[in-house]
């Protein structure tokens, strides 16, 4: 399984950003049969769309990586598609590429899309949740409602869910509540604790500003680049993206440390 979390900041103004992150372990029925570097958050380059899964892990795994691809060639959305429209299609090519499998061991999963609607003041975000349960060959879809005047946790999923609200609980506590931070340190607290066996690896993160396409963040964890869960060589050139820490601090993908002039951010006690 995995944790994976959803959520909206919220500036003085507006929404300003939707996130998604996760953690990085992919198990096979147990935390002794692991891989702690697999992919679970994928995102489109030229469309605002981001996209996170939990369960299952090869059918979502490869689907979404197609489904990016597809639309960024121009071959899924049109520029003139709503956020419901790609959202409409989205589903119809994730059902039909299902359909294609025959006898291949699948279990249940679950899929969040992110999506934008306009850019800049008028921007309107939106999530959605689609399943898939095996028992029943059942698909549903729901989608979540996305506050326009606070910063809030959307969905929490996986088998991480409990630990990360008991986290969640404590930052919320502390004078740092409502904020990304809060919540995206709760994750990282999470999955430290290995309160969920099943948790585990470098955290991965995701998001789209109000006014950008999507945009994957690099994670600096014990003094090393990652992206994805995956581990950097030295020698990459780090502008390339931006980069956060545990505590959703701003890093220097060179130094290595909070950009100066970046706020700083504190663990609650």
């Amino acid at each position: 399984m995995t944790s994976l979390i959803a959520w909206i900041a919220v500036d003085q103004r507006a929404p300003s950003a939707l996130y998604m992150a996760s953690d990085s372990r992919i198990s096979w029925g147990s935390s002794r049969v692991r891989w702690d570097a697999g992919r679970k958050l994928f995102l489109c380059r030229k469309y605002p769309d981001i996209f996170g899964f939990t369960g299952g892990v090869v059918f979502p795994s490869l689907v979404l990586g197609q489904i990016t691809e597809a639309a960024d060639s121009g071959l899924l959305f049109l520029s003139t598609d709503t956020s419901e429209k790609r959202h409409s299609k989205f589903l119809t090519a994730i059902k039909a590429s299902f359909g294609r499998s025959q006898n291949a061991p699948t279990g249940d999963f679950q899929i969040l899309h992110g999506s934008r609607q306009f850019s800049g003041p008028q921007a309107q975000f939106h999530l959605w949740l689609s399943s898939y349960a095996a028992a029943t060959n059942a698909w549903s879809d729901v989608r979540i409602g996305v506050p326009a005047d606070q910063s809030k946790l959307l969905e929490v999923l996986g088998s991480g869910s409990e630990s990360m609200k008991s986290q969640g609980q404590r930052w919320e506590a502390s004078d740092q509540a409502g904020t990304s931070r809060a919540i995206f340190g709760a994750l990282c607290d999470s999955i430290r604790s290995s309160a969920d066996p099943l948790s585990g690896g470098v955290r991965q993160l995701v998001g789209m500003y109000h006014t950008r396409m999507p945009q994957p963040f690099g994670i600096v964890h014990d003094n090393q680049r990652y992206l994805h869960g995956f581990r950097l060589a030295p020698e990459i050139m780090p502008e390339a993206i931006e980069w956060r820490d545990e505590l959703f601090q701003r890093i220097d993908g060179s130094t290595l440390k909070v950009i100066l002039g970046a706020q700083r951010h504190v663990r609650p006690r």
